[in-house]
């Protein structure tokens, strides 16, 4: 009789949704804005498919539908925090991989201008870029772009894009993008 107490209590407020609410904008600052992976939000996923498809399951039945579509609820709050995690982490990785590419476009303009590429992205400033911009990977990952004119065949710009191994390098000639760990 308590139990049932409780779970009246706890379900006739809207309590389930605050805490999907609460879930879901943890994950987001967690993985968005701190680590810049999806891990919480991969995992907060993969807890709520059986959910949702256990809720689909008890709906079908009139007794339980009500309890049902109140964790379907809650478990559409949580996927739309996993959407929102990956929206935001594309966003950022696209928005990286620009800022890299028209640095590889100001080493070009450089070299044209010089004969020869510069020897590091301080010299690209003011003339060819107002600032080198920042990159911000997570608490694992470096603040800035690298730069390397005299390694390999071509100059290429990297920086850290998936902490603390994964590095993404952009060749400025040849305009690739090249992942290694």
């Amino acid at each position: 009789m308590e139990i049932d107490g409780f779970l009246k209590t706890f379900l006739s407020p809207p309590w389930h949704l605050i805490v999907a609410v609460f879930i879901a904008l943890s994950s987001y600052i967690l993985d968005s804005w701190v680590l810049f992976l999806p891990a919480v939000s991969a995992i907060v996923l993969l807890l709520v498919t059986p959910c949702f498809l256990i809720a689909v399951i008890l709906s079908l039945f009139p007794r339980l539908r009500k309890s049902a579509l109140k964790a379907m609820r809650c478990v559409v709050i949580l996927f739309l925090g996993v959407v929102a995690v990956v929206g935001t982490n594309h966003f950022r990785k696209s928005l990286t991989r620009w800022r890299a590419a028209r640095l590889g476009e100001a080493c070009q303009a450089y070299r044209a201008k010089y004969h020869q590429y510069p020897k590091r992205l301080d010299d690209l400033v003011p003339e060819f870029v107002s600032a080198v911009p920042s990159v911000r990977v997570g608490i694992l990952g470096e603040d800035g772009f690298n730069y390397s004119s005299h390694d390999g065949p071509e100059p290429f710009i990297y920086y850290n894009c998936l902490p603390p191994f994964g590095n993404c390098y952009y060749y400025v000639e040849s305009r690739c993008w090249v992942f290694l760990d």
